[in-house]
């Protein structure tokens, strides 16, 4: 049965962050996910992407189906328990458009950070997480390894991942806007993951070095602090931590706030009212959205550094043009990566045939070595798998008033140019007419004394 791949989606364009925080899942929450969301009628393979800025359901479906995007969102709520987003926040796309925005993601097109490359490695894990749990199928998987390659071309035939202004880049220009001299002011790194090490690398090359680094692992912590010769300090340390701290940057999937209002606003009054600037990266977000209104105190989440991103696109807009031509012209072949699932299905079911034949007929000749010569048994056994396999084709043949077909046969068995005819007949197999027939014929090779 051909299918087709179709996207159902959310994001920072489309979605606001306080709704879009209610639908990133990982972890027991997106093996619930997948696996529900695989038993959904017409679904043939499943991916969700879910990251700071989207959360996406990648499907390969049949033809029959209509799917509604909170079909798949619904999933989600059922974990939550609530229903926060409106039907006109999410997009679906099908077909040439969802592998357009397929290979646009992979290839750091459509983030909120243009270029960056932590999404591509983002798109892996969602692969790997939805072949763990043997939900993604065999043409969806092929597809985005096909993405992955996209990619990468994108990234070697263009600029587009040359000095990418990352998130990390986005809250140094943000502490510079408050503190000015990164020299002297004092950073404190919440996290230690592929965000937050990110943000380490930006921090560093813009000149931070009064930097304390503390995660929920503390081994992890002291990985990321001793790369860049800074300080690592245990997680439970953290309000002792943030009473020094000029910047703090909170990279951390925390599921909950772990700097909440009253939390912070303890600690301000512990600073005596000094500037706090905090940087929010978290989706879910770690810092409430109401600390923003304590005097003195700085904070911006992931949608906050959109506006500081975009007076950086315009020296990028040519790299990303040159990408989008490049993917434009690698959505053809995906669309034949979809459209070979019949072709590989045919292949399996004849695999399994021919399979089914030999065992057949390898039965019959075990059966008949008991009480014949084991060259007669053979040849039995030979001459009966070659009728079984070449009956439909003389049928074919016999039917007669197709060329095409005729010329086919000619092709694959006589290895002889289209609208040839075969120089000889092969006179060494009897054919019937019927099945009934054949297999009277083939059991008289092989156990007619049985």
């Amino acid at each position: 049965m051909k299918g087709r791949v179709i996207v159902f989606g959310i994001n920072h364009r489309t979605c606001p962050l306080e709704v879009r925080e209610n639908y990133a899942v990982s972890g027991e929450d997106l093996a619930h996910v997948l696996k529900r969301g695989h038993a959904i009628t017409g679904v043939q393979g499943i991916v969700v992407l879910s990251t700071c800025n989207r959360t996406e359901f990648y499907c390969l479906a049949d033809n029959k189906t209509d799917f509604e995007a909170m079909t798949f969102f619904g999933l989600v709520e059922e974990l939550r328990h609530a229903r926060l987003m409106k039907p006109e926040m999410a997009y679906c796309m099908a077909d040439e458009n969802a592998l357009r925005h397929l290979f646009r993601v992979t290839a750091g097109l459509d983030s909120m950070v243009l270029g960056e490359p932590q999404i591509t490695g983002q798109v892996k894990q969602a692969l790997a997480e939805a072949r763990r749990y043997d939900v993604a199928g065999p043409v969806l998987g092929r597809l985005f390894e096909y993405a992955f390659k996209v990619a990468k071309d994108v990234r070697t035939r263009t600029g587009i991942g040359k000095g990418a202004v990352s998130v990390g880049y986005v809250a140094v220009t943000l502490a510079r806007k408050i503190f000015g001299n990164m020299d002297k002011t004092s950073l404190l790194l919440i996290g230690a993951g592929e965000i937050a090490e990110a943000a380490a690398k930006s921090l560093a090359e813009a000149g931070a070095k009064r930097c304390v680094v503390t995660n929920r692992t503390y081994s992890r912590a002291v990985e990321v602090a001793e790369r860049f010769n800074w300080q690592a300090e245990p997680f439970e340390r953290l309000d002792e931590l943030l009473l020094n701290a000029d910047i703090a940057v909170i990279a951390i999937g925390a599921g909950r706030y772990i700097l909440d209002h009253t939390r912070v606003s303890r600690i301000v009054k512990q600073r005596r009212y000094r500037y706090l600037f905090l940087v929010d990266m978290g989706v879910p977000r770690a810092v409430e959205p109401s600390v923003r209104e304590l005097d003195n105190v700085f904070l911006y989440d992931i949608d906050d550094v959109e506006g500081i991103i975009h007076e950086h696109i315009e020296q990028r807009r040519e790299f990303a043009t040159q990408a989008e031509s490049l993917i434009e012209a690698q959505i053809a072949h995906g669309m034949t990566i979809i459209s070979s699932q019949d072709v590989h299905e045919l292949m399996s079911a004849l695999s399994t045939r021919l399979d089914e034949i030999r065992a057949a007929e390898l039965k019959k000749a075990l059966r008949a070595m008991e009480r014949q010569p084991a060259d007669q048994v053979m040849d039995a056994m030979s001459r009966a798998i070659v009728n079984k396999l070449f009956h439909p084709v003389f049928a074919a043949l016999k039917q007669g008033g197709d060329e095409a077909v005729s010329n086919l046969i000619s092709t694959l068995f006589l290895q002889q140019g289209r609208g040839r005819k075969p120089e000889k007949r092969i006179k060494e197999v009897k054919i019937e007419d019927s099945d009934s027939k054949q297999d009277q014929h083939a059991g008289h090779g092989t156990d007619a004394n049985g």
